[in-house]
């Protein structure tokens, strides 16, 4: 979303909208970690140095509202049928 690669977020909304149908199968929740989550771990500290550098376009809450919101399209889309797939 920071780096502005658009053209990959319909297959990463697949790829959610498959986890979220997996995690759906097995009944256990899907394992997305918040980004808080992710940047407090060391191995990413690259991507927190990353965002530090884009900080006027990478706002920690506001990327994690937008996530939130990518990741609640994605379950709509399985919900509605959106894509079709087996698990």
């Amino acid at each position: 979303m920071v780096a502005g690669l658009g053209q990959h977020q319909q297959s990463s909304l697949r790829n959610y909208a498959r986890a979220f149908s997996r995690a759906r199968a097995t009944g256990v929740p899907a394992a997305i970690p918040r980004l808080d989550d992710l940047l407090a771990d060391p191995a990413f500290n690259p991507l927190a140095r990353w965002l530090r550098q884009r900080q006027q376009q990478a706002h920690v809450p506001q990327l994690q509202a937008e996530i939130d919101g990518f990741l609640a399209l994605a379950q709509l889309a399985l919900l509605r049928g959106w894509m079709h797939w087996t698990v």
